[in-house]
């Protein structure tokens, strides 16, 4: 089923904010200026960057747009595969259960690789309402939560659209509020929000959201592949430790585990982790293959 005709009916059915983009684009702290507090009857600028603010790490030498026709067995000698998404209608749906996001501990990561500036990679959401989001946005990589304040941190630069495989990690927690990486380096942060409010999600999806408050709904042209969700804050040395490898299903706090791994026809993304939940493709082509070559 399409999901085009999704649209927001109301502030209050969608708990999604939008910072102004200005504030997005660097590392943030809690100073008492910034974002959309629980008391606050409107939006304010969130905090410039801090003197420190991550710079960027160096990109990977750039790799031609991944082929959705990539037959499965011409691979380029990956161990893995990816998934390609049009940017006009594929979604995929991974259904879970009441709560299914941590709302005090969660951290995503996942590998992408694009060369749209816009679009939304991972969501977590209820009906109409969605929180927690993954998203390329005017070429930045973004990471959204609805909390006490409402933010979105973004990388100080753009240029992630450049057609390389990427990671990213947004986490959340008591220990360090918010942060996003990318390639395994950190980026952005901001001490608050330390939790979400949105306490009602039921699913997750890929390739389709929102990107920041009351937003339009975007879908994400390019390739997604090792997409990992956890119901624990990951430290930074946890990240850089695995995100360019495989891990065990059976990971301590790994909650849905989708490598992305399936040939040919494949409607189906499994979840390698045990009891986990499948994701099913929504409007993928039947002609040819959008299962290609991964990240690694």
């Amino acid at each position: 089923m399409r999901l085009l005709s999704l649209v927001r009916t109301s502030l209050l059915a969608l708990p999604v904010a939008l910072a102004p983009l200005a504030a997005c684009d660097g590392e943030t702290t809690n100073d008492g200026t910034g974002g959309l507090d629980a008391s606050s009857p409107g939006f304010e600028a969130s905090a410039p960057p801090t003197a420190d603010a991550a710079v960027r790490p160096p990109d990977a030498a750039p790799s031609p747009p991944v082929d959705a026709a990539t037959a499965d067995a011409n691979d380029g000698g990956k161990t893995s595969g990816g998934l390609q998404f049009d940017g006009v209608d594929d979604i995929v749906e991974l259904p879970a259960a009441a709560g299914a996001a941590n709302d005090t501990a969660m951290s995503v990561e996942l590998w992408f690789a694009t060369t749209k500036a816009q679009g939304t990679m991972f969501e977590v959401y209820a009906g109409t309402s969605a929180d927690r989001f993954l998203l390329i946005d005017a070429g930045m990589v973004c990471w959204y939560v609805f909390g006490t304040p409402i933010r979105r941190i973004c990388t100080p630069n753009a240029g992630y659209d450049d057609g390389a495989w990427h990671h990213v990690a947004g986490t959340l927690g008591a220990a360090s509020g918010m942060k996003l990486y990318v390639d395994g380096v950190s980026v952005a942060s901001a001490a608050t929000p330390t939790t979400s409010n949105f306490t009602f999600d039921t699913n997750f999806r890929l390739g389709y959201g929102h990107t920041d408050f009351n937003s339009a709904l975007v879908y994400f042209g390019g390739a997604l592949d090792e997409v990992r969700l956890w119901s624990v804050e990951r430290t930074e040395a946890e990240i850089v430790a695995n995100y360019k490898g495989t891990i065990a299903p059976a990971t301590a706090g790994l909650q849905g585990y989708w490598k992305l791994d399936e040939t040919g026809a494949a409607t189906i993304a499994k979840d390698a982790v045990p009891n986990g939940h499948d994701g099913t493709l929504v409007n993928f082509p039947t002609a040819t293959s959008p299962w290609v070559p991964g990240a690694f």
